[in-house]
């Protein structure tokens, strides 16, 4: 049976990684979430006989808890400085490691730069 690689978190937040073998990515899946954690990243290990060519699928999820946490608050602070929004949003994304968190970011800060208001943006 494959390996998968995964990263989770549970209820409290605790981040866990490490290798699990399932008969499928599905079935991996299945088997994170019986255990009661979030799945953050999921995909399989590459064995050295089967790197020639092949497909290495990977998904990764949204932003989780904490990445929104932290920009909330890196927003309110820069806000309260005085930062315009737009500003605080192209700062605050130049430093976010998520790189879907990081789209997301930049097309808000586009939104808002369209003219949009900010609530509408997000």
């Amino acid at each position: 049976m494959p390996n998968y690689r995964y990263e989770t978190h549970n209820r409290s937040g605790k981040i866990t990684a490490g290798v699990v073998t399932a008969a499928s990515m599905t079935a991996a899946s299945q088997l994170l979430r019986t255990r009661g954690e979030y799945i953050l990243a999921l995909a399989p290990v590459e064995s050295a006989a089967r790197k020639g060519g092949r497909l290495n699928i990977q998904f990764s999820f949204g932003p989780s808890a904490r990445d929104v946490q932290a920009f909330t608050n890196q927003l309110a602070v820069m806000i309260r400085a005085g930062i315009s929004i737009r500003a605080a949003i192209e700062g605050i994304s130049e430093q976010v490691e998520n790189p879907k968190f990081k789209k997301i970011l930049l097309q808000i800060k586009k939104d808002v730069e369209g003219d949009k208001q900010f609530s509408d943006a997000l």
